[in-house]
């Protein structure tokens, strides 16, 4: 009799497993968002994009991206810019771009691939780092004067005359929605702040 009764909960306990099990496609879209954060946008698009209709759904309309093109090597920056970006453009909240070892020119290389920085319309802070062409950074911060939602502006860069600092200032304080801008290693150019024309 307890022989028949073990062995009747644990079919019950074996079939209560089973019904219960969850697999990691049934996850909600907002648990995944939150698993993607943690992961790299070239990881995302080789695991996932063509996986399903629904994946195909979460990470080409659902998601916005935070894009931190810092430590990207030029073969993934490669991948991104030919077979993900333009699905994404228009979904992406902050963008980082830095002239490094691993990628040099990558802000002319983005610019000369089609992607002008007004396409990112959803785009709310950008941070330039060690850009050291001044027509290419006040292209950038030009390009940006038509996005509604960009609220955050961190620049770092090398050294410009005062007259390209100048210019540069005057297109920064033109961004119409601008809160926040820090700028990075021009302590020793404080004497073109006030030739700003734009206010």
């Amino acid at each position: 009799m307890f022989f028949y009764y073990f062995s009747l909960n644990a079919a019950s306990i074996r079939d209560k497993d089973c019904t219960s099990r969850m697999t990691l496609e049934s996850l909600p879209n907002e648990l995944w968002s939150e698993i993607f954060k943690y992961l790299d946008l070239g990881d995302i698009f080789q695991a996932f994009h063509g996986l399903n209709s629904r994946f195909y759904g979460l990470i080409n309309e659902y998601l916005f991206y935070d894009l931190n093109f810092r430590h990207i090597s030029t073969r993934n920056m490669n991948i991104i810019f030919g077979q993900y970006l333009q699905s994404i453009v228009g979904r992406i909240r902050s963008l980082y771009l830095s002239n490094d070892d691993k990628v040099l020119n990558l802000p002319e290389c983005l610019l000369s691939k089609g992607f002008t920085l007004d396409r990112f319309i959803s785009l709310q802070s950008i941070s330039l780092d060690r850009i050291h062409s001044f027509e290419t950074l006040n292209q950038i911060i030009s390009q940006c004067a038509k996005l509604d939602q960009l609220r955050y502006l961190n620049i770092s860069t090398y050294c410009f005359t005062e007259k390209e600092l100048s210019k540069l200032f005057n297109n920064i304080w033109s961004l119409p929605k601008l809160v926040s801008c820090v700028l990075n290693n021009y302590s020793t150019y404080v004497d073109c702040l006030p030739t700003i024309s734009v206010i």
